[in-house]
């Protein structure tokens, strides 16, 4: 507990405080626009959204992967990850309620927002193509190492992700 309270504290030192306070209002202004969306959600879903839905009220009810109404398409046509996730909510929240998965979408998309901040601020080879997408991520200097030749200058050993 006393090492996430350190990481806590020096946050405003390693980001800067103006950094993690636009960050907050971006993670917050993204909270409430998934939240307009779990309070007034799309009155006619798209045909993926029932699918994925069905899949995972009976993997829920039934513990199988399609139920009867799937007898004339084929599950492999969705992913299972989205519908597994869903299932653990139904079990976690006692059943099958679409409100429970637009509120773990909505909570999915905040952490999305702090996750991509935390991938761009390391620096990480993954980040490589939004590094180049960003203003001047593709004009640098030479005398301005990239993360990569950084990186080989100091041994061979990629920068790790500071969490």
């Amino acid at each position: 507990m006393t090492a996430l309270r350190q990481w806590f504290r020096t946050l405003p030192a390693r980001y800067g405080r103006r950094t993690l306070i636009a960050l907050a209002l971006i993670a917050a202004l993204g909270l409430v626009c998934r939240a307009v969306a779990v309070v007034h959600p799309v009155a006619d879903p798209a045909d993926d959204s029932h699918a994925y839905y069905a899949l995972a009220k009976s993997l829920y009810e039934e513990g199988s992967y399609g139920g009867p109404e799937f007898k004339s398409e084929a599950t492999s046509d969705w992913s299972p990850g989205a519908p597994w996730l869903y299932a653990g909510l139904f079990v976690v929240t006692g059943g099958p309620r679409e409100g429970t998965i637009r509120i773990l979408e909505a909570l999915m998309g905040v952490g999305t927002i702090l996750l991509v901040f935390l991938l761009r601020r390391s620096g990480n080879a993954a980040t490589a193509p939004a590094e180049a997408a960003s203003p001047g991520g593709c004009h640098r200097s030479t005398d301005q190492p990239t993360n990569q030749r950084g990186a080989l200058r100091r041994g061979g050993r990629a920068k790790r992700l500071r969490l």
